[in-house]
């Protein structure tokens, strides 16, 4: 649910820069056919495409982090306006600048809508997971064994899936042990960790049906500790 979610509020922001880009567009302001407008204009078309700058430098960094050379390009397209303060110079500029925008934006809609760009929702993912591996262990030294033990089953259940999902696997409808059957079909786990990670639905069929006397601490702590894991190799 979060990577939908997450997926559509940047598709949105997108489309709503483009929106942006296309009022000024609309206004017939083009240097390039030898179309000079007024200072009026010129203003509102320098304020309008300064604005998506800044969104469109934003949305580069969500996205694709502040080290990609997709953020990097957002921040090379303004470089030119540098020592320029007025005159037809700047029209053009700004025009140049808006086209520029359009263009990273109507590639980064079509990366969103194919699922090109993986990467932010699986981080977002792991972050969401981490806290709540992060309540576990926070209740289990409260001495809440059995909320833990949910909260850590929980998280334990849904890397997996997401894992899974994101290797174009059919887990649609099936429990925990037929997505790590899944995941092991496909030699998804290396070494000891292929049993390793079986020994943990014992614990999480307990911990969802409420049998809390059939586990312990050490049990619960066990598992947060292997979900960290899992979530540090696999979701960042």
């Amino acid at each position: 649910m979060i990577t939908a979610i997450l997926k559509d509020q940047y598709l949105n922001r997108a489309r709503e820069i483009q929106s942006k880009l296309s009022s000024v567009r609309d206004d017939g302001i083009d240097a390039f056919s030898g179309t000079y407008v007024t200072s009026q204009l010129q203003g509102k078309l320098k304020i309008t495409v300064e604005e998506c700058y800044s969104a469109v430098l934003n949305l580069a960094q969500s996205v694709y982090g502040e080290g990609s050379p997709q953020f990097q390009l957002v921040v090379e397209f303004h470089k030119s306006s540098l020592g320029v303060k007025d005159g037809t110079y700047l029209q053009w500029h700004y025009e140049k600048l808006r086209d520029s925008l359009v263009g990273f934006t109507n590639n980064l809609l079509g990366e969103l809508e194919s699922g090109f760009v993986p990467n932010v929702f699986r981080i977002a993912t792991g972050n969401t997971l981490g806290e709540l591996i992060s309540l576990a262990k926070s209740v289990l030294e409260d001495g809440s064994k059995d909320v833990a033990a949910v909260l850590a089953s929980a998280a334990y259940e849904d890397s997996l899936k997401q894992k899974a999902k994101e290797l174009g696997l059919d887990i649609e409808n099936k429990d925990v042990e037929a997505v790590i059957n899944a995941l092991k079909s496909q030699s998804f786990f290396k070494g000891p960790e292929s049993r390793l990670v079986s020994t943990y639905i014992k614990l999480r069929n307990n911990a969802m049906h409420a049998e809390w006397s059939k586990f312990d601490n050490t049990t619960v702590g066990s598992l947060i500790g292997y979900v960290e894991q899992f979530l540090l190799k696999h979701f960042t």
